[in-house]
């Protein structure tokens, strides 16, 4: 009975560990699995906004275009790995990562709208579609009733006595509008080409005191037609030197409102308003998934941990066991067996000595009774022999 129940307790404590081992063992490979994806993820991640950088620095590179999508769709294969991953089910119910498609989709349409407005220069830089199409226009209308105004006055300065002070403001008006067109031209390269932003306040200031200059001077040539001092084709263009100017410089006012706030790239805005924040919250995601997978395998460790406890206790246990089933048997036997045979023994003795009142002691165990009768039968004998002898 004690060598089944020793080899049972060997036994149970061997199919124990081996259960915690396998246990641990298994879920040691699949945190290896899910973070081996998640490290595929970021890595795809920091691939994806290297090629984007690079495509924005020179769009027309080749196979920049190829690997943003290449790293789109390894996102998407490592995620729906993550996703289906078996260990997600069990150990990392508590993150939401199925969100984390939903934030990658998103991703994956600012970076395809983002590559669709880099590709048209209008749809990045707002500033350039307002110049070519609202202000282009404007601009070319003013040079050409500025160009007929001149060409008229310049006939005008030999006949007409107040013909040079017409020239003369006509000159001074279109040196303004040179100047001031030039001067945002200038401005366009500087915001565009980020070559000197300290100098854009200044260079808006220029243009606003040119508009001024040029509003004087139109306020001069307005006068000079309110007295009939113009040319019949002059002062049919004033009106379209004015309006146009003024539009032209509405389209200006727009351009600076958007150079001040901000928004004057709209692949920038695209970057910080919807891809920055968006890499963030998966970035986010992706960080509390590997707290998870590290407090599993603290976990893990604790499960060990106290399964080796639970063994220590069980084998001392064991160990305490066994040796009060051997203290007991030791005394059952001293009292059961080798008490009775000693007294056995001595009664032996008493017998061959020829010895009175032999006590036998009690019969407690088989071996004992078996003893007893043998030494009783043997005894009868002997007394059976001495009284035939005695006859004789």
């Amino acid at each position: 009975m004690l060598a089944v129940f020793v080899l049972s307790a060997i036994f149970l404590a061997h199919f124990t560990v081996q259960q915690s081992k396998e246990t641990a063992t298994q879920n040691i490979g699949s945190r290896s699995e899910v973070s081996q994806l998640s490290r595929h993820i970021r890595e795809s991640l920091l691939l994806a906004y290297s090629s984007i950088d690079a495509f924005l620095l020179e769009p027309n590179k080749n196979g920049s275009i190829e690997k943003i999508h290449a790293s789109l769709n390894s996102l998407e294969q490592y995620t729906n790995a993550l996703l289906s991953h078996q260990w997600i089910t069990q150990y990392a119910k508590d993150i939401n990562l199925q969100s984390l498609p939903m934030y990658l989709n998103d991703l994956s349409i600012s970076i395809n709208e983002l590559v669709e407005i880099r590709k048209a220069p209008f749809q990045q830089f707002p500033s350039l579609a307002i110049s070519s199409r609202e202000m282009r226009p404007y601009r070319n209308s003013f040079n050409s009733a500025m160009f007929i105004a001149i060409e008229e006055s310049r006939l005008g300065v030999e006949t007409d006595s107040f013909g040079f002070e017409v020239y003369s403001t006509l000159i001074e008006t279109r040196h303004y509008w040179t100047q001031m067109v030039s001067n945002y031209r200038l401005y366009i390269a500087n915001r565009l080409g980020s070559f000197n932003e300290l100098a854009l306040p200044v260079q808006e200031k220029s243009i606003e005191s040119l508009n001024s200059a040029l509003n004087n001077s139109l306020k001069k040539l307005t006068d000079l037609d309110a007295q009939s001092k113009l040319g019949f084709e002059t002062s049919g263009v004033l009106h379209q030197l004015i309006d146009s100017s003024k539009t032209w410089y509405l389209g200006f006012e727009e351009t600076k409102k958007m150079y001040q706030t901000g928004n004057w790239r709209t692949d920038s805005k695209i970057l910080s308003d919807a891809i920055d924040p968006q890499l963030r919250l998966i970035w986010d995601l992706l960080h509390s998934f590997d707290i998870a997978v590290e407090e599993a395998a603290a976990k893990d460790i604790k499960l060990l941990t106290l399964a080796a406890n639970e063994q220590e206790k069980f084998l001392w246990g064991v160990s305490a066991l066994i040796l009060g089933l051997i203290a007991i048997s030791f005394f059952y036997s001293e009292r059961a067996i080798f008490g009775p045979i000693a007294k056995i023994a001595i009664a032996l003795r008493d017998e061959a000595a020829g010895r009175n009142g032999i006590v036998l002691p009690s019969a407690s165990s088989r071996e004992t009774r078996d003893l007893i009768d043998a030494f009783t039968d043997m005894k009868m004998q002997v007394r059976s022999r001495q009284l035939a002898l005695e006859r004789k």
